[in-house]
């Protein structure tokens, strides 16, 4: 699996964008990165029907996070997602 043991699920087995942990086994550029989950997401909402459009905000949602958490982690800054989660840490 790709997420990292101390990520939890909510009681609609989503995943909480809260938590705190080492993002280092993500933290790996290339053509099977984090671009691929970004990519997986453009092709499932072009496909997502009225069924399955609140899952995949969901995960684009919760992708942005992981993004923005990955950014504090490595010391960077990524101005379009602060605007989104302006007081995570």
């Amino acid at each position: 699996t790709l997420q990292p043991d101390w990520r939890s699920v909510d009681n609609e087995d989503r995943l909480e964008q809260i938590g705190e942990g080492d993002w280092g086994h993500l933290d790996h550029p290339g053509k099977n990165g984090v671009l691929m989950a970004l990519l997986s997401l453009m092709w499932w909402r072009d496909i997502a029907t009225s069924k399955t459009l609140t899952d995949w905000y969901h995960a684009a949602k919760d992708l942005a996070w992981t993004i923005w958490q990955m950014s504090l982690a490595n010391g960077r800054y990524v101005p379009f997602i602060a605007e989104w989660y302006p007081t995570s840490s």
